[in-house]
């Protein structure tokens, strides 16, 4: 029996299926070890910040498809946390139903889940082995539970997505175009200075005053109204316009007073 992994060690072992014997297939073997690569990268930048560690090889078992991974620091700066032991909690709150460690380590949980693929079709189950917590096997219980919460951490992500719905009075600067002066109600585009977004607005007032402002750029008071699909307010009801004073352009006096510069004058004097 092989001895049980050090603390900064994890045994990858990976079980055939009966009617294969304990043969397992070398594609599946190496898929399996790449997504443990992976995800104990995944595991060290949730926990680090940045790459701390580099993960080696330390031993294949002829005796069955199985690798022992080592844990090495490649930081200068000596790390907080290991790679291995954030891969370690979880992959075993998986296995006990415990979705706090979702939010903190997302991009591990999925290399997690992506070792339990394939589980009853090209093998029976795999083992990993920790030298900090007690081992996990991954079978098709354990598959199914990873698909449940990788299910509650999309609806987490897609809830947190969601933009601010309702109404909010703001100042937007933006140019008033495409006038529609037909009903009650005068309706028109703003196009935003910033980004150049068009927003649907409605503005009580009078054709000449929205004559005076038309193509010009403009503060606007309005009140916003926003959906939860995007950050910006889907329609702007307006309540005042001020025109901005563009700032002057000095090109268009370049040269003008080339003829009051004379090599008579002193200029030192």
């Amino acid at each position: 029996m092989a001895k049980k992994p050090k603390k900064d060690e994890v045994r990858l072992r990976v079980h055939g299926l009966t009617m294969t014997g304990p043969h397992v297939r070398a594609s599946e073997f190496a898929r399996q070890l790449a997504e443990l690569v992976r995800g104990l990268e995944a595991a060290d930048l949730a926990a680090n910040g940045t790459k701390k560690h580099d993960y080696l090889i330390e031993k294949l078992e002829n005796a069955s498809a199985g690798a022992l991974v080592r844990e090495v620091v490649t930081s200068t700066r000596s790390p907080q946390f290991s790679g291995i032991e954030t891969f370690a909690l979880c992959a075993t709150s998986i296995a006990r139903r415990d979705e706090r460690w979702l939010a903190r380590a997302p991009d591990c949980f999925r290399h997690i889940r992506k070792i339990a693929e394939r589980v009853d079709l090209d093998y029976a189950f795999t083992d990993l082995e920790f030298g900090v917590l007690e081992p996990v096997r991954i079978d098709k219980d354990y598959a199914a539970q990873a698909d449940q919460m990788q299910g509650i951490q999309e609806s987490v992500v897609r809830l947190e997505e969601r933009f601010y719905s309702g109404t909010s009075r703001g100042t937007f600067d933006g140019t008033i175009k495409e006038v529609d002066l037909r009903g009650n109600l005068p309706r028109m585009k703003v196009v935003l200075t910033a980004g150049g977004a068009e927003i649907d607005c409605s503005w009580r007032a009078s054709s000449e005053e929205i004559r005076t402002v038309l193509d010009r750029r403009t503060r606007i008071e309005a009140t916003a109204y926003y959906s939860e699909k995007k950050a910006l307010p889907t329609r702007l009801e307006i309540h005042s316009v001020e025109m901005i004073k563009q700032e002057p352009d000095f090109l268009r006096w370049k040269g003008a007073f080339d003829s009051l510069v004379s090599d008579d004058w002193d200029m030192n004097s």
